[in-house]
């Protein structure tokens, strides 16, 4: 029986019409079994009794799929197994019964973006509290526990790759979800420390699983000795409905305004995201009452922040750039209240995150792009889910109807390849015994091997990478020298992009500026010169990321203990020309909140990090990277970062993660630096969010204070 059939059984189900259980069963579509305590019928006492047997214990509410029980059974014996399904044939519901039912003493569980790893360490918390074990993201301890209690770790690679001790243990089971991302290439620390996690745990875990989606072959798995466990089954269906480009945008606002539907339109940047929603403000009128919820975030961020505005206007916003207590409210509201039924969303939430929904709005066309085909597999599924909407529909805009289809094709069009399957991927990211290549480099520069090892190893660079950082440097080294150092934070962007390379990703967190057109009026004698006018539109740009990391970075720019948003805005606008760029201040605070939240944690601090330990590192050698005064003016920087949003951090290791793990989820330091030395004795060594949250429950006062951001 294959999926299209499957499929039209669906729709009819869909349409609210009959389909006997005998039909169900004959398609597999066992979950929608109608079982009846009255009917004495033979097969229904058959179905009665399997679906009592196939109940999964970690849920009774669920029962086993035929295939989802087959494979269950075939993971139960110790091995190594890729899972390639559909999304939602329910690849992770088989993980949580395996983990219910065998009791793996240690579990590491590895998914590609917090959101995920913050849903399931709630989810995890529930299912498996009482059975002993403890759920952690975090650890200060430095050698493996003696104890022997029962843990699973939940998170992100790079929250496992500073773990360090569990590199030495044995591990029960080892899972990485949405493995997908092991084709990716080694673009930064992501893909690197995901695929050092591939080949350091593989040959230390019992049972090793990698979660996929739907694909026809997956190169690499026999060097791995991995089994492929495939199937096309799926418990809903897809409707792919194209619209023409001068009714798309205005069939997305009368679904919003006049459907009971769930609907999810997916942007493929917070910035085209917020440029839509204020093309189409006026016409979003569910006006929603002012709740307490929404009035603390207007009061802690600002009031003419896109998620408050469009809150109030019933529509949720979910991207990575907004603290995690909010991302985790926006997808609770959109799941479980009437008033909320659309979701505005990037990428941080197509991967695995449960948010049940009927109709999808595809408004990034690049997602159809070969590099992104399995991104939009993942998208799409995201439409129609079990026992709630058997059937999803997939709205794109007909302009890109052959790109569409192409993206469309069917599974058996798809090959993927794990990148570590190659030897030299495996000497880029340090998992030779002996690399030459990092020997040449040690040798050029006259540095102790051991020791850039090590660096690479914390750095999360390659050695490729690190090459271009070294040459990078004593280029900006002279280039300071020349130009008589650094004086002003700005100056750290000119660093950035000399030596990183990311000019796109920063500009991820500018505003619009006005169209060429239009700012060639303001000066009148670049309308002929097309180099001069790029340079001209380019600086503007530029001029504005300058005085936005001045806002974010410089303690002096804010009026309270820690940070306020206010005070950035209002330095901003005075500072930048307002005649040259095209938008409000929503759009001005959201690349505040996105370079406070996203920017400087996860990308300019950690690289201003790696230059002053890499700079140590020849020192040690008794050789020279960069001046001092450049050393100087890194470290003031990456000082006024830690004291504007974690204090001076003086602390020991687990008070710094405490803080941090607080920050993300937007409490900000000066509102528990009294009582930080409470949570670091409360929470234990090996932790995570939900740790903090039992200690916070604890304290009454504690709990008046901070409960709202774990609502």
């Amino acid at each position: 029986m294959n999926q299209d059939d499957r499929d039209k059984i669906l729709k009819i189900i869909d349409e609210n019409q009959d389909v006997s259980n005998e039909d169900l069963f004959l398609y597999d579509l066992t979950p929608y079994y109608r079982i009846s305590e009255n009917d004495e019928s033979f097969f229904n006492r058959i179905i009665t009794y399997q679906q009592k047997i196939d109940t999964m214990q970690h849920n009774k509410m669920i029962a086993f799929t035929p295939e989802q029980k087959n494979f269950f059974d075939r993971i139960s014996i110790p091995g190594r197994y890729a899972i390639s399904a559909t999304t939602s044939f329910g690849k992770t519901t088989i993980i949580k019964e395996y983990i219910k039912v065998y009791k793996p003493k240690l579990v590491i569980y590895v998914v590609p973006t917090n959101a995920l790893a913050d849903e399931l360490l709630e989810s995890f918390q529930n299912l498996y509290q009482l059975d002993g074990y403890n759920i952690i993201d975090t650890s200060v301890t430095k050698e493996k526990p003696t104890t022997s209690e029962y843990l699973i770790f939940i998170g992100t690679q790079e929250k496992l790759s500073d773990i360090k001790w569990l590199k030495e243990s044995n591990i029960d089971l080892f899972v990485i979800d949405e493995a997908y991302k092991l084709n990716d290439t080694l673009n930064g620390y992501r893909e690197i420390s995901l695929n050092r996690n591939f080949h350091d745990f593989i040959d230390i875990s019992s049972t090793f699983i990698l979660l996929l989606p739907l694909v026809n072959n997956i190169i690499g798995l026999e060097k791995y000795d991995i089994k492929l466990l495939k199937t096309e089954y799926s418990p809903v269906a897809k409707n792919y409905i194209g619209i023409d480009h001068n009714e798309f945008d205005n069939e997305i606002v009368n679904k919003i305004q006049n459907s009971s539907d769930k609907n999810l339109v997916y942007f493929n940047s917070p910035s085209t995201l917020e440029n839509f929603f204020w093309e189409y403000e006026t016409q979003f009128n569910n006006n929603l009452n002012n709740n307490d919820w929404i009035l603390r975030v207007a009061n802690d961020f600002h009031e003419e922040w896109l998620p408050v505005i469009a809150y109030k206007k019933g529509i949720a916003i979910h991207n990575g750039n907004m603290p995690k207590f909010i991302q985790i409210r926006m997808v609770k509201e959109f799941n479980n209240h009437n008033s909320i039924n659309t979701i505005f969303s990037t990428s941080s939430l197509i991967e695995g995150v449960n948010t049940p929904t009927k109709n999808i709005f595809i408004k990034d066309n690049d997602i159809y792009s070969v590099k992104n085909r399995i991104k939009y597999k993942n998208l799409i599924g995201r439409a129609g889910r079990l026992n709630i909407t058997p059937v999803g529909n997939i709205y794109y805009d007909n302009d890109y109807q052959s790109e569409f289809e192409t993206a469309n094709s069917n599974w058996k069009n798809i090959d993927l390849k794990l990148i570590i399957q190659d030897d030299d991927t495996l000497e880029e990211i340090n998992r030779e015994e002996s690399s030459e290549k990092i020997r040449k480099i040690a040798d050029e520069y006259h540095l102790n091997y051991n020791l850039l090892k090590e660096y690479l190893e914390n750095s999360g660079l390659t050695y490729l990478q690190l090459k271009q950082l070294i040459v990078n440097l004593l280029e900006y080294n002279e280039y300071c020298y020349k130009n008589y150092y650094p004086k002003s934070t700005p100056a750290l962007l000119t660093l950035y992009f000399k030596c990183y390379c990311c000019e796109k990703r920063i500009y991820g967190y500018s505003i619009p500026v006005k169209s060429k057109k239009e700012l060639i009026k303001i000066i009148p004698s670049l309308s002929d010169d097309k180099k001069e006018q790029d340079i001209f539109v380019n600086n503007t740009r530029y001029d504005y990321l300058k005085k936005l990391l001045s806002a974010t970075i410089n303690p002096s720019i804010a009026a309270k203990p820690m940070y306020d948003i206010s005070s950035m805005l209002n330095y901003i606008n005075k500072e930048i020309n307002r005649e040259y760029y095209n938008c409000n201040n929503s759009k001005i605070v959201s690349s505040i909140i996105g370079m406070i939240y996203s920017f400087l944690p996860y990308e300019l601090i950690p690289f201003l990090e790696n230059i002053i330990a890499l700079n140590d590192l020849f020192a040690k050698c008794s050789r020279k990277l960069i001046d001092y005064k450049i050393v100087n003016y890194i470290n003031e920087q990456i000082g006024k970062y830690n004291t504007k949003y974690f204090g001076s951090i003086e602390g020991n290791e687990k008070e710094r993660k405490i803080i941090k793990r607080l920050f993300e989820y937007g409490i900000p330091y000066h509102i528990i630096k009294n009582d930080i030395h409470y949570l670091v004795d409360a929470v234990e060594d090996n932790f995570s969010i939900n740790h903090i949250k039992n200690a916070i429950n604890k304290e009454p006062n504690l709990k008046a204070k901070l409960s709202k951001y774990f609502e």
